[in-house]
């Protein structure tokens, strides 16, 4: 997490039956709803971005299209 001194105020509105269930999550895990919230974003948007890289990995090498014979062949060459 970052320090008090940087960050930033967030007003957020909630469904009644939402926070209720948020807080007693937090109360369960010995936090506060701000940590509970913060913690949550952040898993969140960590798995967004693996799942980002998952998918351009997956766009730029499709296993049909991987052709790394020509690679064998280069370092049998350069190993003789």
């Amino acid at each position: 997490m970052t320090s008090k001194s940087e960050t930033k105020t967030l007003t957020l509105r909630l469904p009644d039956d939402l926070y209720s269930v948020g807080t007693a999550a937090a109360s369960r895990r010995k936090m506060s709803m701000n940590t509970l919230v913060c913690e949550s974003l952040a898993a969140y948007l960590k798995e967004e971005e693996e799942q980002q890289l998952f998918e351009a990995f997956t766009l730029a090498g499709k296993a049909e299209d991987a052709d790394v014979e020509f690679a064998f062949e280069a370092q049998a060459d350069a190993t003789r």
